[in-house]
Formats: structure tokens, sequence, C-alpha cells
């Protein structure tokens, strides 16, 4: 049961793309009902299922390939934006946030517009302490972070 819920997983995750080919790997590979469940699987849903030898250590080794190759992408970066971009981008970001959560309120009080002048004093002394104790913290600390990157940077580095 629990083979026959990994291939199918696999195939579901798959089941939009062109991926026919599936190679298993670990411990459970080595299970001599793998030879019988896999098969089966096989011809319910044309793909093919390979079991490579020594397969209780392609995890390791494909955790090692897996970093030489994220190593070497990361130096072949040929797309980059400059810092003042990243700022530009996460000032755009933080002005639609701040709009939309204005958008809100301006829904709540056209709502309910009793006692106006006392709501108009409330949200300016909500938006004074989320300003003072949470935004100009989270301002500072990300530009500076962003001003100590090099001159070409993943475009989501401001995330």
């Amino acid at each position: 049961m629990v083979l026959q819920s990994i291939g199918q997983s696999v195939i579901l995750a798959a089941l939009n793309s062109s991926i026919k080919d599936f190679v298993l790997i670990g411990n459970l590979a080595k299970l001599p009902q793998c030879k019988e469940v896999f098969p089966i699987m096989e011809d319910m849903y044309q793909c093919h299922f390979l079991i490579p030898e020594y397969a209780q250590y392609r995890t390791a080794l494909g955790a090692a390939l897996a970093y030489v190759h994220q190593k070497r992408k990361a130096i072949r970066m040929k797309y980059g934006v400059s810092k003042n971009t990243l700022l530009i981008t996460a000032g755009i970001i933080w002005l639609t946030a701040g709009i939309n959560i204005l958008r809100i309120g301006v829904e709540c009080w056209i709502n309910d517009s009793h006692y106006w002048l006392f709501k108009a004093c409330e949200a300016t002394l909500v938006f004074l302490l989320f300003f003072g104790f949470i935004f100009r913290k989270l301002y500072r600390k990300h530009t500076h972070r962003i001003s100590q990157k090099k001159k070409k940077n993943c475009p989501f580095f401001f995330l």
C-alpha cells in the first residue's frame, strides 16, 4: 500500500506535464515488492519507473549534485537588477499593501459614518503607532539589507 501511494503521488504530481519517466531512490526502492507493484502502475498510467543500482545511496548523491548545480547556477546568473530597482520594487509593494488597508478602512468608514471625528482620530493614532513601532523598523532593516547587495541581484531579493 505504501508503494502504491508513492507511485500514485508521483504520477499525480506530474499529471499536467510531459513527464512520464520516474526514478525511485531511497531504501524503499530496494523492497522486493517494488518489482510487483510498479510494473502494474506502469501499465495503468503509461509511464516508466526506474530503480537504479544502489538506489539506497542516491538520495545523498542527489543532494550533493543539487548543491553543486545550485552553486553553478548562482554563478551563471545573467539577469539581475540594481539596488535602486530592488528598493523601488519593495516600495511599490509596501505602497500597494498600504493602499489596500486604506481601502478596507474607508469601506468600513463609509458603511458606518457615526462619530466620524472620533474614528479619524482613532485611525490617525493607529497609523502613527504602526508606523512608529513596526513599519519604520522594517523599512530601515530591509533598506540596509538591500543597500549591502552586489551590483546585480535577483529581482526578488527585496523580499
